[in-house]
């Protein structure tokens, strides 16, 4: 029997997979990304929903935080989803927070318009 692969461990070979890609090109892998559905929406019980949907969208944001790539906030909120379906969406305050470390206080400029 094959060993089953954790969630963490999915995103980051995802995270590991797009390391090498400039700033622009993980933008453009954001953009790609359609918004999150509702934690309501039946999708989020298609494994093919986390892996083609919301496991790169976790890793990009990975990659955004390591890189304090700024221009991946507006993005990363423009895809958040409602709800927190497998208690995904609360780690969205900690990858924010590690782009903009240490000025905490632009992250408030950064995330009231959205």
């Amino acid at each position: 029997m094959a060993e089953e692969r954790m969630p963490y461990q999915i995103i980051d070979e995802m995270a590991a997979a797009h390391a090498r890609l400039s700033n622009g090109e993980v933008l453009k892998e954001f953009v790609a990304i359609p918004p999150l559905a509702d934690e309501d929406d039946p999708c989020w019980n298609s494994d093919e929903y986390w892996h083609k949907v919301a496991y790169p969208y976790l890793a990009l944001w990975n990659i955004a935080a390591e890189r304090q790539l700024r221009a991946a906030i507006p993005l990363m909120l423009e895809r958040a989803c409602f709800g927190d379906p497998g208690e995904i969406m609360r780690n969205l305050c900690h990858a924010l927070e590690a782009i903009v470390k240490p000025d905490w206080f632009e992250l408030t400029g950064l995330v009231l318009p959205r």
